[in-house]
């Protein structure tokens, strides 16, 4: 259910590190106009209007954008399997998906959630301990962040910022105010080791290594580089852990998925070993469940060059 926070991908095209920074900034600059046009017209059209647009250009953008249809579908061709029929529908839907819940993001009005599995935050509420909500790229991250601040939680989210403020401004114009956000880098640990201290929330994503090298990890039988950061902070601050995802059932209608919180009593890597390997079979089986509502648009397996091309 909760998230984040990591920045949307807008800007992916001109986020990556080879890319020189000046351009990549621009990049981002221009993803922010272009954000705020969009928004302009989610507020303006009717929701099905809105909703068959945002379809449309997803599935359109989906199709021009060729190295990152490319990624999607390596992604996808291992997740479901390589000899998938529809492999090239299920990508044009990934890209609908992710233009529904920007459109979603954009505008939440008439917006609808439910939430399963609530009832398992109760021993760390009453506890009143903190809790540290791992999520991933998966659905609508953002609303998950949004339902937990309406519910009261004073939540931190660690976020990778953006090279442009221009479009960290707009992004950010776009979340609750009563979010506290921590940028990735150092002083990112201590706030969160503080917020926790003090029985608050502290939101990660966990399917990606932001600012670290990552941790190679079986996974869909390939490798991946699993980020270590959030389970050693885990297990140093002894807190409560609760992988959750927010998924879109319906047009603009979402179900919270929040599994039962894992108790981390102390310091351990091995502890902390064991609840990477935890988070990693939830986000498995989120994956299986919903394929085309993961937006990780950049190559994920590392070793994914070494089974050969795609068939398209």
């Amino acid at each position: 259910m909760p998230s984040q926070i990591s920045s949307p991908p807008l800007a992916e095209n001109a986020a990556h590190p080879e890319v020189e920074p000046q351009n990549r900034e621009l990049g981002q600059n221009l993803a922010a106009v272009g954000f705020l046009i969009a928004k302009g017209l989610a507020w303006a059209l009717p929701k099905k209007t809105r909703y068959v647009l945002a379809r449309w250009i997803g599935r359109t953008m989906g199709r021009r954008l060729t190295e990152k249809r490319r990624l999607v579908r390596t992604n996808l061709a291992i997740l479901l399997g390589p000899d998938v029929p529809d492999l090239e529908r299920k990508t044009d839907e990934l890209f609908e998906n992710f233009a529904l819940t920007l459109c979603d993001f954009m505008n939440p009005r008439g917006v609808t959630y439910e939430v399963e599995g609530l009832e398992n935050l109760g021993s760390a509420v009453s506890a009143r301990e903190g809790v540290l909500f791992i999520t991933f790229h998966l659905g609508h991250w953002d609303l998950g962040a949004r339902i937990l601040c309406d519910k009261g939680w004073k939540l931190t989210a660690i976020y990778q910022s953006y090279s442009s403020a221009f479009l960290q401004k707009v992004i950010q114009a776009n979340r609750p105010k009563n979010l506290n956000y921590l940028p990735v880098g150092q002083g990112a640990a201590f706030g969160a080791m503080s917020a926790l201290a003090k029985g608050e929330g502290v939101a990660v994503i966990g399917d990606k290594a932001f600012g670290e090298a990552g941790e190679p990890m079986p996974f869909f039988g390939g490798t991946v580089l699993w980020p270590k950061g959030p389970y050693l902070l885990a297990a140093r601050a002894a807190t409560w852990v609760v992988p959750s995802v927010i998924v879109r059932v319906s047009p603009g209608h979402y179900k919270g998925l929040v599994e039962k919180p894992v108790r981390v009593s102390g310091e351990s890597t091995a502890q902390a070993a064991d609840l990477s390997s935890h988070v990693a079979g939830c986000f498995a089986r989120y994956l299986r469940s919903y394929p085309t509502q993961w937006y990780r648009f950049e190559e994920f397996w590392v070793d994914s060059k070494e089974r050969g091309p795609i068939s398209q």
